[in-house]
């Protein structure tokens, strides 16, 4: 094992802590499965966009591709991995 000692100020910085909402969007993205679409409703306070640029952020710095649509009327945001 070979260790060296850096200032602070010399090290790369640590990855930030992901939001409880980044962390169950990435949770969603993990298990979908090919062929499958994930129906997410969003809980109170959260709004369809919010959910959907969570979504977004998630999958770009994962290096995944997810498709993410609503539809008028439906309270819900859906999410397809795409290969």
């Amino acid at each position: 094992m070979r260790v060296e000692y850096l200032k602070e100020s010399e090290a790369p910085a640590p990855p930030k802590p992901l939001s409880k909402s980044a962390a169950a969007a990435l949770e969603v993205v993990r298990t979908i499965k090919d062929g499958q679409v994930a129906k997410v409703t969003p809980e109170d306070g959260q709004s369809i966009r919010g959910l959907k640029a969570a979504f977004t952020r998630v999958a770009t710095t994962q290096k995944v591709k997810v498709q993410s649509w609503s539809v008028e009327g439906d309270e819900a945001l859906y999410v397809k991995k795409l290969k």
